[in-house]
């Protein structure tokens, strides 16, 4: 039968009624009390199976329940219909806004003999039951073992609650625990705050107001935690037609999910899991292969997170097929894959990485931008190096960091020599975190001399960065610098560089009028907002001639941050301070570059120096270059010239202004350093 609707208003006058009212009642519209046409002029508490339960007398029960409903509201009862012979559920919502359709009521009917309907079904169920050779609560508790969420009963007669033994040993709870608890205990374990909706909840479900509720709250195991829980509950009624049970499924929200819902692949949750259950059951050999997009996080910043995303998914579904039966994928980190392969070696790890190296030399991240993604890998197996899945990971992820610091996009395998590397790296971030604290302690600066390519005179220096201690003697700033912007130092630390810097440039002005001095900067220095107003205070603090600092940065930082880069120079610029290019040549840029950053030197890198002799590009491209520079008015220094030979070929046929290399000195401290070249000799 279709739903019955029908509205009344504030006095329960019939305000409308749709065409299966109409038919069922036989009513012709004419205006009058809803229960006079459903009742036969009897209020429905005549035959109304709650009418014991509410205990009205004079009064039905239907009015009074109305009069006190919650506005905008639905709720739920159950009505006989006494002319009709018929039960109805009743969806009844009360409106604030139109006064004539003050309840409107939706009514399904339920079955015409509901009682021997409930008997007899209820019969025919146990009759099923009894058909399989088991008792009722262990068929319950089978199937909540196999569960991820857990059911529990709460007796609203009893105030008996049934808690699965699954739930209790969540909660910290030995598996021996009984099953049955009291109210007071159910309400002990909800959080104080929570409680007083909880308990509300149970009181309208007692009372047949509601039929179901679905919230979150706070619950609490054996030892005090908090855990967050989604409560989703459902009323059931006896025979008698009075609420008897509430039975709460109970999502636990901490436990983690073991699938990534964008790529549809299982997480590193499900990676933990297997691999140690792996681990638990299973002798044969295993590799666990972290597969990382080194450029994945500027495709986000280029062209949003959301293309980045897709190509991850898309990904996803393009390795899925090239997965053997031994393999499977997960999504490690947001930017990692990782694949866990049985019985596995270093060369199927290869041949698996090779494969994917060929689908994204040709894999475009849109088909109208020439951009293609590179990877980084790392592999760890078991169990040649661990027989514990946390070992297994950090090794795989050591090795993965040390094909990134390689920089060459190929697969490394985890080994001791990465551990000693990353056991010396991590001492040194400990030791270098104490210096910093120390005012700077192991740390110096030494200084490498420019002369000029035609007099031999010198112009200048270059300041460069030295780390000393005791376990590690002497660490190279290839080694240190990284470790400073790690730990967020580099900005400090570079300060205190120029601040050291600037000092001895004013010291050696005393000797030489228009000596210069070349300062290394980090990207990350330039990033800071208050470098440019640094810069203004040490010039004004120690009276230094702006022209004389060139501030340093290498070709290959220049290229990777360009457009951030341009504004912050020019600005530089405006100080009057000098910014210069170091080691041109080895980056991958083109000369493009020169006219699009604002320079005022450049630094040639020494591998060209190597070959001045004997190759003939080498020279040609100093040579080419020294010449474009000199025209655009851009002050060049050759940088590693070790060798007379050397030497004399620059003088011969280059533009070159300025000679840096070990031919005229190493780096040495200040104090060596003027006692060299500060004299009459070089000035």
């Amino acid at each position: 039968m279709n739903a019955v609707v029908y509205a009344i208003d504030d006095e329960f006058n019939l305000t409308y009624a749709n065409e299966q009212f109409r038919e069922i009642a036989n009513y012709k519209g004419v205006r009058t009390k809803c229960y006079e046409i459903l009742m036969e002029n009897e209020y429905p508490c005549v035959s109304c199976p709650i009418k014991n339960e509410f205990g009205f007398k004079n009064q039905c029960c239907s009015d009074v329940y109305f009069k006190n409903m919650p506005l905008n509201e639905t709720c739920k009862r159950e009505m006989y219909y006494k002319k009709l012979d018929l039960y109805y559920k009743v969806y009844i919502t009360k409106n604030e806004h139109h006064p004539k359709y003050k309840y409107v009521l939706t009514a399904f009917n339920i079955d015409k003999c509901k009682k021997f309907s409930s008997a007899f079904e209820d019969n025919r169920k146990q009759t099923l039951f009894n058909s399989f050779d088991f008792k009722l609560l262990d068929f319950y508790n089978s199937i909540a073992s196999v569960c991820e969420d857990y059911l529990i009963f709460y007796n609203l007669k009893t105030k008996n609650t049934y808690i699965p033994d699954k739930l209790l040993y969540e909660l910290g709870y030995s598996e021996k625990s009984k099953n049955l608890f009291s109210e007071s205990t159910l309400y002990r374990s909800i959080h104080e705050k929570d409680l007083s909706e909880f308990k509300q909840f149970i009181r309208k479900m007692s009372s047949g107001e509601i039929e179901f509720f679905d919230t979150v709250i706070r619950i609490l195991n054996k030892f005090g935690k908090v855990i967050f829980a989604k409560l989703r509950a459902s009323l059931t009624y006896d025979q008698n037609l009075k609420p008897n049970v509430v039975s709460i499924m109970i999502k636990l929200l901490n436990k983690k999910p073991v699938v990534d819902y964008s790529t549809n692949l299982p997480n590193r949750f499900h990676l933990k899991n297997l691999t140690e259950e792996h681990l638990r059951n299973k002798h044969t050999p295993m590799a666990i292969l972290l597969i990382e997009f080194d450029n994945l996080t500027n495709i986000s910043k280029i062209f949003g997170r959301n293309i980045a995303d897709y190509v991850v998914i898309d990904l996803a579904e393009t390795f899925q097929h090239i997965m053997k039966d031994n393999m499977m994928l997960f999504l490690f980190e947001w930017n990692i894959f990782a694949i866990k392969i049985e019985t596995a070696d270093i060369r199927e790890c290869m041949e698996l990485v090779d494969i994917i190296k060929n689908i994204l030399s040709t894999y475009k991240v849109l088909p109208e931008k020439n951009y293609y993604l590179n990877i980084s890998a790392g592999c760890s197996f078991f169990p040649k190096d661990s027989n514990s899945y946390n070992t297994l990971i950090s090794n795989a992820e050591y090795a993965l960091e040390q094909s990134r610091l390689d920089d060459k996009h190929r697969l490394i395998s985890f080994s001791k020599h990465i551990l000693q590397l990353k056991y010396r790296k991590n001492k040194l971030t400990q030791i270098i975190g104490d210096s910093m604290s120390n005012n700077f302690s192991g740390f110096y600066l030494v200084y490498q001399s420019h002369i000029d390519t035609k007099t031999d005179k010198l112009l200048g220096a270059e300041s460069l960065a030295r780390f000393t201690c005791d376990e590690f003697g002497s660490v190279s700033p290839e080694e240190f610098i990284p470790i400073l912007e790690e730990m967020g130092f580099i900005q400090d630390f570079g300060k205190w560089v120029l601040t050291e810097s600037v000092k001895v440039c004013i010291h050696a002005q005393k000797q030489l009028k228009n000596f210069h001095i070349n300062v290394n900067v980090s990207y990350l220095q330039l990033l800071d907002d208050s470098f440019i107003d640094f810069l203004k205070d040490i010039l004004n603090k120690y009276a230094l001639t702006p022209n004389t600092l060139f501030l340093e940065l290498t070709e290959t930082s220049i290229v990777k941050n360009k457009n951030d880069l341009i504004q912050k120079f020019k600005n530089i610029q405006e100080l009057g301070i000098k910014v210069a290019m170091d080691d041109f040549g080895v980056g991958s840029s083109s000369l493009g570059l020169l006219k699009e950053i604002p320079i005022d030197m450049l630094k040639i890198d020494k591998i060209f120096v190597k070959g001045i002799n004997s190759n003939k590009f080498d020279a040609t491209f100093i040579q080419f270059i020294g010449s474009l520079c000199s025209k655009a008015n851009i002050t060049t220094c050759l940088e590693g010239v070790e060798f007379e030979s050397e030497l004399n070929s620059i003088k011969i046929f280059s533009d070159i202004d300025m000679i840096q290399g070990y031919f005229y000195g190493k780096p040495s401290t200040y104090e060596t350093f003027a006692n060299e070249f500060l004299n009459n000799k070089y000035l």
